[in-house]
This record gives structure tokens, C-alpha cells and sequence, in this order.
């Protein structure tokens, strides 16, 4: 049966109830917020539940003349003798001629408790009207006086709040959150989850009167978009109140979603935005000044209604904002969002004329940009790119990322040529970008260590030993993983080999690059010595690493390898069962890179080893639920996320969900042959298939991994999963296949096991109690000391609901305070 809709339900925040129950405490009380926030109605209907009588009040002009008429009027419904007097009395601009007024109050006496109410008091607001009121809020001690109004009314409001004379009811205490738009949408008769109601807060901002139209449009068309009422409401809002200077100027920065001063100054190519700004405070909606970021934000509501005018105007008008967009954010060095913007006006030469740093498009790209960048590449006019092949070179290099093969090939000889025929650039510069096309060459992601050591090689020699430049050296060697043997293992059973081709290949990499990754050899043999069961030799190597690491790191802020070394320290911890170490070291880890553009490698050390542990609910949540394309991580990455999530998958008994995808997995590890990743997707698909009682097809897999490692010795792999598949090691050994290699696993499981035991058995690592996905969230943030507005800002939730959050997380971990948080997160 289906529910029947009730559109005119009121709601009312439980934060707006308790402040108008409030008014009863306080001689003045306001209540501020633009039109279409429910002011009127809110204090109509709670008004009107109360004990004491309440006079109305409702001002139509900004005629001082007839304010008094009208405030004499609804004071007669208090006192008519006095209003009488009051109607007698010549009042003007000037605070003096209310001296009578002031006077006939202080002799007046009133028998019973009355709240007067002023609604719309913008119109008629000025310093004189301001200053009566708050004096005869102080004089008339039996009256209660209520103002509506939509524009800020004090200069000095936090004087008259601290002085207790002031119940101030703002904007935020009429805004509905998530919570209250799902219980709003509910008294309605309407169903929405949690996702839509979030959407809905992010679109509308709370806004009562655009979640009734868009209920109202999602009844009719079961759908959320600008609905037709609501965008006339709007448009009706900007006739109304904004000058037409400010009309324009709202058009020229629809294409953002927020500005300083200074980048209004910029898009509006204006020296001066003061009146501008000052408008937007007076009519106070549709912007939030974020006053400790200093930024202006624009409700998406706004954005989306500005956008369909801005996409009706002339060609030439778009076009010049948007390349105003375009130069701003590429001073602001936000490059990815540069390029897009100068793209969908054609501009080429803005493009490649750009100082391109590849990490920092990177690090923002999804799948729809790299489709982009493809075809800017493409398209653009071949003169340009011959003027620019540096520039060509670094997308080149953004290109390689994401496997773009096919069109690779082709690129390479473009920059090639371009760089014989550029007639601008000096021979010292040409000789830098052919050092930095064989760099380019050695660390696409298809070659292994044998090509790189000859491409470097390459590149020495046309330098002549001198130190490179234009050479991209963020993430040449760990490409944003924390594991140096899962990007240079290609071919089973090559293992030594490649350790040596990389011994050599560094000896010509630091002298070009100014020993860049200083270290990356003694972290790759560190991992090999680890998986060999070699841990005393690992941590031996891994010190090494990070002392070379320390070496060039501080000044040069490279931690990528330093990473890479406390990455094997974490899984050593595991091995000794130091438990204070692993936890120590994380923390310790996270605090030297908080600057750097490391976050989502940190995700990956703490997936694994918490999926190593057995804690799949301590896994960062896009890589415990799979949400890795989405996180605009290179491809390179992707395999090595795999793992963590098909491990993930099998702690949380998603058996089929892993055997079902895990075909994917390999077939994205075959894209640079990675031998770690196939180890491990085998090793899971085995665990599942145990799981659901295929033992002969578990027995398979595990063969398969261990014909790819034991001819390089990696036995951690199956170490680290021992104690799901001892049973199978065991009919393995009775049919005397890998005996001696299952012999060594099984040696170093016993040790392994005494350490994962004592990390399992810890009050720190001790099972976190089971917790909703955003219980999780609000801990995790609270773990790193974000206060609950700042929690809330960051999941588009009320202070309030934080609160609530918090008090079912103490619960459930039995702690009293936020700092214990930090043990478990």
C-alpha cells in the first residue's frame, strides 16, 4: 500500500524549537534569516503554544511615520491608554523625539507578561529604529519583544549576548541537516535514504523552501532537480534584491563554486568589489562566508540556477569569464582545473604554454579526465605542440599513468620531432628534454628495471654525467605505492637479476637527479630479504634506507622511500609482535608526510596491515569498500588496492563477490606483469574457494601462486595467510610438491604467528567493536582533534548529529574522551 502524501506538514529543527522556547528568558530575542527560511511560520506556530499573549506586528515600507502607526496599533492590544498617548507624540530620524517614549515607559505598569512581534524588520531597520528597540527592551520588563527580520540588525551583537539581553536565533537554527531532511521528507510521506538526504543538505543548504519545492517536483516527476517552481523562486529572490551591477557580476563567477576578494577581484577584473561583497552580506543568502578561510561559498542551488543563464548569454561573454577562470586558477597552480576550463573554450595556447607539474593534475585526475586529456592531446593544433614539447613531454608522461599504450607510441615520435624542430629553444635545453623523453621512456609503466637502467644510461650520456632537468622527480621510482619489490618484479624466477640491474641503474639515476629517492636499492633488497624470511637482514637494510633517505629528505621533502622503509619496519612489528612499535611507527609516519601529498599511500600501509591482522573495519573505507577508480589513483596503484580489497573481501565472508571479480584483478595486474599481485589474488582466490568447500580448486590456486614465487623465494605471501591455508600445505608436502619451499613457509609461520598472536592479543589492536560506516568516520576525524564543527563541515552534518555520533562511539569502545580515540584509530 502505498503512502499518502502530507505536503503542508511544518518542521521545525529540535535546535529552532529550544531557542524559541528560550524567548521567555530574554527582553529581546531575533530571529535572522533570509526569505523563505520559515521564520513567520516557525514563530507563529510556537509562538502561539505559549502561555503569554503575543501582539503582531507586520511592517509593509521603510516609512518611520508608519512603523510608529503600526507599533502604536499593536500596543494598544497591551496597554490602550498608553498607545493613545504614544499616537499623540511627534516622532522623526532623530533618537530624541522617543525621549517622551522612553519616559511614558519607565512609569508604566503592566500586570501580565506579553511578547510583541516585528516581522519584516528589514524594511524599515536604521540605527534610530535599532537603538529604540533595544532600549525599550530594557525599560518594558514585562514584555518580550520578538523581531523578524532578514537582515543583521547589531553591530555589537556579541555585547548584548554576553550581557544576557539577547536570545539571537541565526540562519543555521532554521537550516535542516541530513538527519532532519530525511525525518522533514518522512512526516511528508516520503521515503529517502541517507545518501539522498545528503544530497539534497549539499544542493539546497537546508533550505526549507527549496526542500518543500523539490519534494513537491520529486512527487510529480520522482526526481531532485531545479525544479521549475524553485527556480522562479529564486530568480524572484535576485530581481529583488541585487542591484543589476551585482546581477552581472553573479553571472561572471557562476562558473565557481567559491572566491576570496581576491579571486572576485580577478574574475571581475576589478579593483574594487566592496559594494559588490556589501550586497551580498545585506541580502544574506545564497553565499556563506567562511570567516577563519576567509572564502565565500555559493550554494549549489545558486550555481546550478546561473549556470542556465550564463549558458543562454553571447559566446564572446562565456568565453571571457571562463579564460579569467582559467588564469586564476592556474596562478593559483590548480593546473588540472586550468586546463579543463581553457579546454572548453579551445585554448591551446594557454594549455601548452603552461608550466605543467605532472604530479599535481595527477593526484586530482578520474577516468573522464584522462578521456580529456587524451583528446586535448589529439586535437590540439600540430604547430602549437611543436612550440611546447616540454609540455607535450609532461602529458605524455600524464598519459603513460593510465595505460594510453596506443597512442604512446605515436607521442614519443611527436616529441621527438618537436624537439629537432623547435627553432626558440636553446641546445642545452633541447639535450635537458631529451633526458627527460629517455626518463619519460625508462619509467613508463610497461618497461621493467633492465629498460630503465638503459634509458638512464641513455640519458647520462646525452647530458654528459651534468645534473638533468625538466625531469619530473616526484614519483619516478615509487609511483605513490609503499612497496618497491610490487613495481620492479616483472618476470618470475628474475628476481636477483633485477636487484642487480637496479644497483647499477642507480649509480647514473642519483648523479643525474641529484641523489632523488636516495636509497630506493636497500629498500628494494630490504623487501626481498622480508619475503625471504630474512627479517633480521630486512631491518638491517631498512635502517640504511631511511638514514639515506634522512640524508636528502629534510631539505628536499622527499619521504617516498623513507615511507617505502618504515612500510617493512610495520610489517616486521607484525612478525615480533611489537606491538608498540607497529603502533608507534604508524603514528610516527603519518605525522613526518602530514605535509605531503602522500594521504592515499598511508591508506595503503594501513589497509595492509590491517587486513594483515585481520581487522578488515580498520581498512580505510575506499579501499575496504572498493571504491578505488574512484579515487583518481594512477593505474599503477590500482593492482597493488586490489589486494588489500580481495583480502577485505574474504575477512568480511564476501566469498563470491571475491571469486567473482578476482578474474578482473589479474587481468589488471597483467597490465605491467605484476608478480606480487599475482601471487596474492591467487592466495585469495584459494582462502575463498576453502571457504565455500572447493578444496580441490583452492588446492589449484595455491599451486599457482606458489609456481610464481618459490623460484624467487617470496614465501610472506603465504606466511601472512598461514593460518587459512595450513591444511593444504599440508596435503602439498604428503604429495612431495614444494616440499622444501612449503618446509621453509611453514618454518617462518610458526614465528610469524607467535608475533601476529601477542598484536591480536594487545589492548591497542584489540577488535574494534562493530561500528556503522559513519560511526567510523566521525571517530576517524575525531582521532585527528577535528572539533565537531569541523567534522561536520567535512560530512555535511549538524554539530548536533556529531554529538550523537560521539556518544554511540564512546559507548560501544567504552572510553570517556576523544583522546582515547587515538588508540584505536
Amino acid at each position: 500500500m502505498s503512502r499518502k502524501y502530507n505536503t503542508e506538514t511544518l518542521y521545525f529543527t529540535d535546535r529552532l524549537r529550544n531557542k524559541l522556547s528560550d524567548i521567555k528568558f530574554y527582553p529581546l530575542t531575533i530571529m535572522e534569516a533570509p526569505c523563505g527560511y520559515g521564520k513567520t511560520t516557525a514563530a507563529k506556530e510556537l509562538l502561539n503554544k505559549q502561555e503569554k499573549r503575543v501582539s503582531w506586528m507586520v511592517l509593509d515600507s521603510n516609512s518611520i511615520k508608519d512603523f510608529w502607526i503600526k507599533f502604536c496599533d499593536c500596543f494598544s492590544g497591551i496597554d490602550e491608554n498608553t498607545a493613545l498617548k504614544m499616537k499623540r507624540m511627534s516622532i522623526n530620524k532623530d533618537i530624541s523625539s522617543f525621549k517622551e517614549v522612553f519616559i511614558l515607559f519607565e512609569n508604566l505598569h503592566i500586570s501580565e507578561e506579553f511578547i510583541l512581534v516585528i516581522d519584516n524588520f528589514q524594511l524599515i531597520q536604521n540605527d534610530i529604529i535599532n537603538n529604540f528597540i533595544i532600549r525599550i527592551s530594557e525599560i518594558l520588563k514585562k514584555i518580550r519583544i520578538v523581531i523578524l527580520t532578514q537582515n543583521s540588525i547589531l553591530e555589537n551583537v556579541l555585547d548584548v549576548i554576553l550581557k544576557k539581553q539577547l536570545n539571537y536565533i541565526t540562519k543555521s537554527y532554521f537550516e535542516l541537516d541530513a538527519c532532519d531532511i530525511q525525518k522533514y521528507y518522512d512526516f511528508c510521506g516520503i521515503d529517502i535514504n541517507e545518501n539522498e538526504a545528503l544530497k539534497l543538505y549539499k544542493y539546497c543548504g537546508g533550505w526549507i523552501s527549496i526542500l518543500y519545492f523539490q519534494m513537491i517536483d520529486y512527487i510529480e516527476n520522482k526526481s531532485f532537480q531545479l525544479s521549475d517552481k524553485a527556480y522562479f523562486f529564486i530568480e524572484k529572490i535576485i530581481n529583488d534584491k541585487f542591484s543589476e551591477e551585482a546581477k552581472t557580476n553573479f553571472l561572471k563567477i557562476s562558473v565557481c563554486e567559491d572566491f576570496t576578494i581576491e579571486k572576485l577581484k580577478f574574475i571581475l577584473e576589478s579593483t574594487d568589489v566592496s559594494s559588490f561583497i556589501e550586497e551580498i552580506r545585506k541580502v544574506n543568502i545564497f553565499v556563506e562566508y567562511n570567516a577563519d578561510k576567509k572564502v565565500y561559498y555559493i550554494q549549489r542551488i545558486l550555481t546550478d540556477y546561473l549556470q542556465k543563464k550564463f549558458e543562454r548569454l553571447d559566446t564572446n561573454f562565456q568565453n571571457k569569464v571562463l579564460s579569467m577562470l582559467g588564469k586564476w586558477l592556474q596562478n593559483d597552480k590548480r593546473y588540472l582545473e586550468a586546463i579543463l576550463i581553457f579546454y572548453k573554450i579551445k585554448d591551446f595556447q594557454s594549455i601548452f604554454s603552461m608550466n605543467v607539474e605532472v604530479d599535481s593534475i595527477t593526484k586530482d585526475m578520474n577516468i573522464k579526465d584522462e578521456d580529456t586529456i587524451l583528446e586535448i592531446v589529439q586535437t590540439c593544433p600540430k604547430e602549437i605542440k611543436e612550440k611546447y614539447p616540454k609540455s607535450l613531454l609532461g602529458f605524455a608522461l600524464i598519459l603513460s599513468q593510465y595505460k594510453e599504450w596506443n597512442y604512446l607510441g605515436l607521442l614519443e615520435k611527436e616529441i621527438e620531432n618537436s624537439i629537432e624542430n623547435n627553432k626558440i629553444l636553446s641546445l642545452s635545453e633541447k639535450r635537458n628534454i631529451k633526458a627527460a623523453l629517455s626518463f619519460f621512456l625508462a619509467f613508463t609503466t610497461c618497461k621493467d628495471i633492465k629498460v630503465i637502467n638503459e634509458e638512464i644510461k641513455k640519458a647520462y650520456n646525452v647530458l654528459g654525467g651534468q645534473q638533468a632537468k625538466f625531469i619530473n622527480l616526484r614519483k619516478t621510482w615509487t609511483w605513490g605505492l609503499p612497496s618497491i619489490l610490487y613495481i620492479f618484479h616483472r618476470k618470475s624466477g628474475e628476481l636477483d637479476k633485477e636487484l642487480k640491474s637496479m644497483n647499477e641503474c642507480v649509480q647514473y639515476y642519483y648523479g643525474l637527479t641529484d641523489n632523488h629517492d636516495y636509497g630506493v636499492e636497500a629498500v628494494m633488497e630490504a623487501e626481498i630479504r622480508f619475503n625471504r624470511g630474512d627479517f633480521k637482514g630486512a631491518e638491517m637494510l631498512c635502517y640504511k634506507a631511511i638514514y639515506m633517505s634522512d640524508y636528502v629528505s629534510e631539505n628536499k621533502k622527499q619521504y617516498s622511500i623513507y615511507l617505502c622503509a618504515v612500510f617493512i619496519m610495520l610489517r616486521l612489528s607484525i612478525v615480533y609482535g611489537n606491538v608498540r612499535q607497529l603502533n608507534n611507527s604508524l603514528k610516527k609516519l603519518k605525522e613526518k608526510i602530514k605535509e605531503c601529498d602522500l594521504t592515499r599511500v598511508i591508506d595503503l600501509c594501513e589497509g595492509f596491515i590491517f587486513s594483515s591482522i585481520g581487522q578488515a573495519e580498520l581498512i580505510p573505507e575506499w579501499l575496504r569498500l572498493g571504491k578505488i577508480e574512484k579515487e583518481g589513483i594512477s593505474f599503477l596503484t590500482v593492482p597493488y588496492s586490489n589486494i588489500i580489497y580481495g583480502k577485505a573481501l574474504f575477512l568480511k565472508g564476501e566469498y563470491l563477490k571475491l571469486l567473482g571479480i578476482s578474474q578482473q584483478f589479474l587481468e589488471v595486474a597483467s597490465a605491467f606483469e605484476s608478480i606480487y599481485s599475482y601471487i596474492y589474488i591467487h592466495i585469495h582466490m584459494a582462502l575463498a574457494n576453502l571457504k565455500l568447500n572447493e578444496r580441490g580448486r583452492a588446492v589449484e590456486f595455491i599451486k599457482v601462486a606458489l609456481e610464481i614465487a618459490v623460484p624467487d623465494k617470496i614465501y610472506m605471501p603465504f606466511v601472512e595467510n598461514g593460518e587459512y591455508i595450513l591444511e593444504i600445505f599440508d596435503e602439498l608436502k604428503q604429495n612431495n610438491l614444494y616440499k622444501s619451499s612449503i618446509s621453509d613457509v611453514l618454518k617462518l609461520y610458526g614465528e610469524y604467528k607467535s608475533g601476529l598472536d601477542k598484536i591480536r592479543n594487545s589492548d591497542i589492536f584489540n577488535k574494534v567493536p562493530q561500528m556503522t560506516e559513519r560511526e567510523l568516520e566521525v571517530a576517524m576525524l575525531a582521532a585527528q582533534n577535528l572539533t565537531n564543527r569541523e567534522i561536520g563541515e567535512q560530512l555535511y552534518i549538524s554539530q548536533n548529529t556529531v554529538k550523537f555520533y560521539l556518544k554511540s562511539i564512546f559507548s560501544k569502545l567504552s572510553i570517556t574522551s576523544r583522546s582515547q580515540l587515538k588508540v584505536y584509530f
